[in-house]
């Protein structure tokens, strides 16, 4: 697989520098993700959008927008406006191929205990070689 483009992240909260790490999923939050056209995806984009999230000074979570990017550097954007409530996590990269830091929130409220979070290494294998060995193993 092609390394994807992370959604965009904003955050406004102060207490946590989340560095050099990008946004890539929101898992187990109440979204309903959009069906973009399917001139919108590409290797690089394969969902055929980008998300729009902002973190507020006060720890919740806003998808303030989806944009789809088309190969002429146009974008078409969709305002959304929507706090995101309930449990859910955030898993954030360096890159896509990177460690994963997925950072829970609950109740709608980022945690900001750190021993909460949860580090996930890289196994060292490219997707392919993942695919190929959990099917080796059904055998």
């Amino acid at each position: 697989m092609t390394q994807q483009k992370p959604e965009d992240f904003v955050s406004e909260y102060k207490d946590i520098d989340f560095g050099k790490l990008k946004l890539y999923r929101v898992e187990g939050a109440n979204i309903t993700p959009p069906t973009p056209s399917k001139n919108v995806i590409s290797t690089a984009l394969y969902r055929g959008y980008i998300a729009e999230y902002k973190l507020t000074k006060d720890g919740t979570l806003i998808l303030l927008s989806y944009s789809y990017p088309t190969s002429r550097k146009e974008y078409k954007t969709d305002a959304v406006n929507e706090i995101v409530h309930g449990d859910f996590s955030l898993e954030f990269r360096e890159s896509f191929f990177g460690t994963k830091t997925i950072v829970p929130f609950h109740n709608g409220k980022i945690v900001i205990d750190k021993s909460q979070w949860r580090i996930i290494e890289k196994s060292g294998l490219n997707p392919v070689e993942m695919i190929l060995n959990k099917s080796e193993k059904k055998t």
